[in-house]
């Protein structure tokens, strides 16, 4: 960008202009040094950002609240002439705060410009080094960068954009399921079964005697010689133990507000659907997960099929990481058009804070229909009566508010446990 204007190189032309015609040699030498430093000035920033490098790097792009991330930015003059200034402007993530800086009070989640400034000799490397705190879960982005430079006159600059990002996904806090209120054995009542839907020949149960009505290809004909008496095999149903966790990410009833939402109740539902994740995976359990808010990745609802595989954990926690309060259906329809993919003898586990009548209407047909089902209340008020037997609520909204004061959980969330408003479409990371 030109700052002296072109009026300004007409009069000094004219000027020098003048001097030749009249024979005045200090009109001629003002006019010819300012076009002079005027070409260099140009000349100098045609190249200025020819050459020059930026690049980004993070220590690591995973994380769990309380761990640091080491985030290096870097500036590079690959050539032979200098750069008298040079500024690099990036943008970091608001929900990742400088290590050792008071920490800033921001409302909305997004990005602030990091602004750094330097000069650079001949084939010279700056680097900036920031070490950014993890302090509630998340998806942060890094990114995109802008570089500055220009002539040393100050007469023009160049601006590059960087548009290369990076992110770093905060995992959610987990803890222990008595800490939570919740029985360590057995907390979701006998998982295996349901209703033998078809038996696993492979998965021999036992022995008894004949029946009628039993098939012949039942029989154990060995066992019916050593026993005289007519024997079939007993085989166990091919269903397989499977947690579902089912994550509410509506926080507030309509009549609450229908825009609006919880940070702490958002916080601990995300928490105790990690905790009981990670208990799944500890116990070599197949576990899911659902939940009814839109990806900020991916804007679908976040959805993670059944899987006891090691890589199961982490995808799960990814997914509640990036769980925001923004969805496209009530946990009712979410709850009826989803489960009827579940594996059959599935056990159900719902973590909310609200619960309306449509929801649990949805939840007492589920139970009609066989399904195991158990609530785990985040609120601290009580929950609405089920009158729907069968069903297990957990009531850890107690606990969680006591974990909270004594500094156990941190629901990683400014101004306490009131209300946010989000505008529709609005996504936080």
């Amino acid at each position: 960008m030109l700052t002296l204007t072109g009026g300004w190189l007409a009069t000094f032309g004219l000027l020098m202009l003048v001097g030749l015609v009249r024979g005045q040699g200090l009109l001629v030498g003002l006019g010819a040094l300012v076009l002079l430093t005027w070409l260099v000035a140009w000349g100098w920033n045609r190249v200025c950002l020819a050459r020059v490098t930026f690049e980004r790097s993070l220590s690591v792009t995973r994380a769990f609240i309380g761990d640091t991330v080491s985030v290096q930015l870097r500036v590079t003059n690959r050539k032979a002439i200098p750069m008298p200034w040079v500024t690099m402007e990036d943008q970091f993530p608001t929900g990742l705060e400088e290590a050792g800086k008071p920490r800033a009070l921001r409302v909305e989640q997004g990005t602030y410009s990091m602004t750094r400034a330097t000069s650079l000799a001949r084939y010279e490397r700056v680097t900036w080094r920031f070490v950014m705190e993890c302090r509630r879960r998340g998806l942060y982005r890094f990114g995109p960068a802008v570089v500055m430079s220009g002539d040393v006159f100050g007469f023009f600059f160049t601006e590059r954009q960087e548009t290369a990002w990076q992110h770093v996904i905060v995992y959610p806090q987990t803890l222990p399921l008595p800490t939570l209120g919740i029985p360590a054995r057995r907390p979701f009542g006998e998982l295996r079964g349901g209703q033998p839907y078809h038996e696993d020949p492979s998965r021999l149960r036992g022995l008894r005697l004949y029946e009628a009505g039993d098939a012949l290809r039942r029989v154990d004909w060995k066992a019916t010689a050593r026993a005289q008496a007519l024997t079939v095999r007993l085989f166990a149903p091919s269903v397989s133990e499977t947690v579902i966790v089912v994550l509410n990410a509506q926080t507030l009833t309509v009549s609450e507000g229908q825009w609006g939402y919880s940070p702490v109740l958002l916080e601990r539902g995300v928490t105790a659907a990690a905790s009981i994740a990670e208990w799944a995976s500890a116990n070599k359990i197949a576990f899911g997960f659902l939940t009814n808010c839109v990806s900020p990745l991916t804007d679908e609802p976040i959805r993670v099929m059944p899987n006891r595989t090691r890589q199961q954990f982490t995808t799960v926690l990814e997914s509640l990481a990036v769980v925001t309060p923004v969805g496209r259906q009530p946990m009712a329809q979410f709850i009826i058009e989803q489960t009827r993919q579940l594996p059959a003898g599935a056990t159900i586990v719902m973590v909310t804070s609200v619960l309306d009548e449509a929801t649990i209407t949805a939840l007492r047909a589920l139970r009609r229909h066989g399904a195991r089902l158990s609530i785990v209340w985040t609120a601290e008020t009580p929950p609405p009566p089920m009158d729907a037997p069968g069903i297990t609520v957990y009531e850890i909204g107690q606990q969680m508010a006591r974990l909270e004061r004594e500094a156990v959980f941190r629901p990683g969330v400014d101004g306490g446990p009131g209300h946010v408003a989000v505008p529709t479409g609005a996504v936080s990371a």
